[in-house]
């Protein structure tokens, strides 16, 4: 431990050493050059140089080839990859630690290009216009790291490393947020494309966790309604568990229709929220015009009532497309109140009439994108559930939509996309004020539990419906058994309900020998497998890499789990066949995924 922390203090003391005696600010230059070439030894007392690149300023670095050896500029891509972190004690293992740019930092205008002569140079041109904004994994310690390798003809000499580090002053933490403009600075960000979202009423609706960093930003020409976003009055409520970011070296001043005036972040704290949060801001365009609004919020109980959002609907050819986002997760109750289809109603002044697709919205949905609207699927396609209630009622004269997910609720995705949706579609009436709008109503689905080949206590629903073998044996109280081959079928899973006793209660992490009653490590038979722990569904995943399945060691013997309710009758059980399937069983369990006709 004492050798540790020598080390420790020995790494820090020479990267102090390294920084303060290479370091570069040059406030009044609008252009810095730097040669790491091998035969300019401006900087070869040092083998770390750091430059800090102020606003307005542009940075040349220089990598010469030469004749007598081979030159090389790290990273190989420096346009779309970084070096992730620099070793002043290992700079040959350093140059390979490339990670894409926009996993470790994202901006709004910082230029960068590279200039490649054969015959000449590598230079590469960074520049950092006013106003930029740079957003960062780790905003500390960031900086963009470069390095020019010489490598000489006769092998037997070692290779020079002369290394860069370009720091910035102003790095914000990547956060969750809103925005205007196409830089998608923000992790939930997504790509927009300009035609078709223009018709959009827009918005982005975050979820209130702890810890999270989240807030927005106005492109240049617009400005923040509020002009701090949250004010005072939004915040002190909340007792501290919303506060401002504050960046600790912030030497942009706040000038009107500067950078910092159009980006705020926050912080939530660690607390768990107990009552309900909604805030709310947005970006305005010079005349007033919301371009797009930030809402965060936690509830326990959602309420909408569409009709609010028909009022921004325009009147044109192109319908006007706006988008409501909920989450579906535990303990959250969800109202969203309509009107009945094809009843006339007053929008903004306007006589309008709406459908809301698919019909049956307690029973039906649609499960692919909203951009491509396909035949909708029952919900019990798109997801498994227990503890999930979906009805749509009257209620007065209004149709109310309720969605009511028990605290313990459990949520299967049965498909790749994440969420299914609702189309309210909203005409004005022949005669009156044209109006054409469509509402996308998007619900998030969170997964409790994986879906996987198995089975359990009534539970069919829960599980794919084919890739192994499945019984029902019908007496007092049915008993489901499944008998799964985990390398046809890949992950497993047992559900035994809350109040029944799982056998062994580990399932998948140990298991009952079939002919002997004994329980047994999975790992001491099947090391490779991973057993998974939904929240309510017990699983194990034997996928292996093709590389490795000669690795596999098949075995005999056959592996059971089993659910026992308050009687103590077997209700469900569940047998891992670990025999080697042969080529034929393979082909016929390919040829069945493909089809999906047998079980």
């Amino acid at each position: 431990m004492a050798s540790l922390g020598i080390l420790r203090m020995f790494i820090l003391t020479f990267l102090f050493v390294l920084l303060k005696a290479s370091s570069l600010r040059a406030d009044n230059v609008s252009r810095i050059d730097i040669n790491l070439s091998h035969d300019h030894g401006t900087y070869d007392d040092v083998p770390l140089k750091v430059v800090t690149l102020m606003e307005d300023q542009e940075l040349i670095v220089r990598c010469e080839t030469r004749n007598d050896g081979v030159t090389t500029f790290y990273p190989r891509d420096p346009l779309n990859k970084t070096i992730s972190y620099l070793n002043p004690l290992d700079f040959k293992g350093t140059i390979n630690n490339e990670v894409l740019s926009y996993s470790a930092f994202r901006h709004n205008g910082l230029y960068l290009h590279i200039e490649e002569d054969p015959q000449g140079p590598t230079q590469l041109h960074i520049k950092l216009p006013r106003d930029t904004i740079i957003m960062a994994k780790n905003p500390e310690t960031f900086g963009l790291n470069f390095a020019c390798v010489y490598q000489p003809n006769d092998m037997s000499q070692p290779p020079s490393y002369k290394w860069l580090t370009v720091q910035f002053q102003n790095v914000y933490p990547m956060a969750f947020g809103c925005e205007t403009g196409t830089n998608m600075l923000f992790k939930n960000s997504k790509p927009t494309i300009e035609d078709f979202s223009k018709n959009f009423r827009k918005f982005c609706l975050l979820d209130l966790e702890p810890g999270m960093i989240f807030g927005i930003y106005c492109q240049p020409g617009e400005h923040l309604e509020p002009s701090e976003c949250l004010t005072k009055e939004d915040l002190d409520p909340l007792r501290g568990l919303v506060k401002p970011y504050q960046l600790t070296t912030m030497l942009d001043i706040e000038k009107e229709g500067g950078a910092s005036s159009r980006i705020k972040l926050f912080e939530v704290s660690q607390r768990k929220q107990s009552g309900d949060v909604f805030l709310k801001c947005s970006c305005s365009d010079a005349d007033n015009n919301n371009t797009n609004t930030l809402i965060v919020m936690h509830a326990t109980e959602e309420y909408h009532d569409v009709r609010q959002y028909t009022r921004d609907f325009k009147e044109e050819a192109n319908a006007t497309i706006s988008e409501l986002f909920i989450r579906l997760e535990p303990g959250k109750k969800i109202y969203i109140r309509y009107m009945p289809d094809n009843e006339l109603f007053l929008s903004a002044g306007r006589r309008v009439k709406a459908k809301l697709w698919p019909d049956q919205p307690e029973v039906y949905a649609y499960g692919e994108s909203p951009v491509v609207i396909g035949n909708p699927s029952k919900i019990g396609d798109i997801i498994g559930s227990r503890g999930l209630e979906i009805r749509y009622v009257e209620d007065g004269e209004y149709m109310l939509h309720k969605i009511l997910l028990s605290d313990d609720v459990l949520l299967v995705l049965k498909q790749e996309l994440a969420i299914f949706h609702y189309i309210w579609r909203v005409r004005g009436i022949p005669g009156s004020v044209p109006v054409n709008g469509s509402l996308w109503i998007m619900f998030e689905i969170i997964p409790t539990d994986p879906y996987t080949y198995g089975c359990g206590v009534d539970s069919v629903d829960l599980f794919r419906p084919t890739g192994f073998k499945l019984q029902h044996e019908p007496g007092a109280v049915s008993t489901t058994k499944c008998k799964v081959n985990p390398y046809l079928s890949s992950p497993v899973g047992f559900y035994c309900p809350k109040g029944f006793t799982l056998e062994p209660p580990n399932c998948f992490t140990e298991m009952i020998h079939l002919k002997s009653g004994a329980k047994v490590l999975l790992e001491d038979i099947e090391p490779f497998a991973r057993s998974i722990d939904g929240k309510h569904i017990k699983a194990a995943d034997f996928h292996l890499p093709s590389i490795m399945e000669a690795e596999r060691i098949y075995a005999s013997d056959e592996f059971v789990c089993n659910c026992i309710d308050s009687s103590g009758r077997l209700r469900a059980s569940i047998t891992l066949d670990l025999s080697n399937p042969t080529s034929v069983q393979r082909k016929v369990h390919a040829l069945n995924s493909i089809e999906g006709n047998v079980r």
